[in-house]
């Protein structure tokens, strides 16, 4: 009963058009909004979907570098004041691999010590020609994930990063977190393959031995696994795998 139809056109009831985005954003119409724009005017939409009361769901990275924290800073906590879910987009908390290692931490400890070193790249391929990522800074684009990861896996804290590279299609940062005996960080990634492929690798490093998450998204289809190494019996290994369905 939502779909009208004029005999050759059909569309839904609750479908609008906007002569502008700020007329959308800040209309009664809806109670949340997607910001799928490029990062340069993500602000803007947010200031003005605060202004029409919506909760946000706004890509990454809300901003762009220090000279807009202070205009971030003032906007989440408008959004706070007047109730509204603000937050960007997170997907590794749902992942089932990540999901795995997280509830498997603790087991992890016991097993192989303390941990030291947390690693993780990604290879995907090279951007669409003409896009606005042949100028994108992939630091920018990226790294939000990567903290996020981190933060998930061992709680939140404060990180000291170095960045080592940033272009388009590669960067590269390392560090450590802050906290006494905080693991050694470190985040590589590249766009630079000729198929369309996304393989992620996650590495954590104790005391006498590693854990390797290795995911590759291709056709739909993420194909996972987990590699336990014990350092301390060569060629003890515990696998894991898992293969499941998403829709891209």
């Amino acid at each position: 009963d939502k779909v009208v139809s004029d005999g050759k056109n059909w569309w839904h009831k609750n479908i609008r058009a906007a002569a502008t985005a700020e007329e959308l954003l800040t209309s009664a119409d809806g109670e949340a909004v997607l910001i799928a724009t490029p990062p340069a005017s993500h602000l803007l939409y947010l200031e003005q979907a605060i202004k029409g009361k919506k909760h946000i769901l706004c890509e990454k990275p809300i901003w762009n570098g220090t000279v807009e924290t202070a205009k971030a800073t003032e906007l989440i906590a408008l959004a706070k004041a007047e109730g509204l879910v603000l937050s960007s987009c997170h997907p590794r908390r749902f992942e089932p691999p990540y999901v795995e290692v997280k509830s498997r931490l603790e087991e992890y400890r016991k097993k192989f010590g303390t941990l030291h070193e947390i690693g993780f790249k990604f290879f995907y391929h090279v951007p669409p020609k003409g896009g606005w990522r042949e100028t994108d800074s992939l630091l920018l684009d990226h790294m939000n994930h990567e903290i996020d990861l981190v933060n998930y896996l061992i709680g939140p804290g404060t990180v000291t990063l170095r960045k080592n590279f940033d272009s388009f299609d590669r960067y590269s940062v390392s560090g450590y977190r802050t906290e006494t005996d905080g693991p050694s960080i470190s985040f590589n990634g590249y766009r630079k393959l000729e198929t369309k492929v996304y393989r992620n690798e996650l590495e954590l490093v104790f005391d006498r031995g590693r854990v390797l998450v290795t995911s590759i998204l291709q056709n739909s289809v993420v194909h996972s696994r987990i590699e336990e190494s014990n350092f301390d019996h060569v060629g003890a290994m515990t696998l894991h795998v898992s293969n499941h369905q998403v829709q891209v």
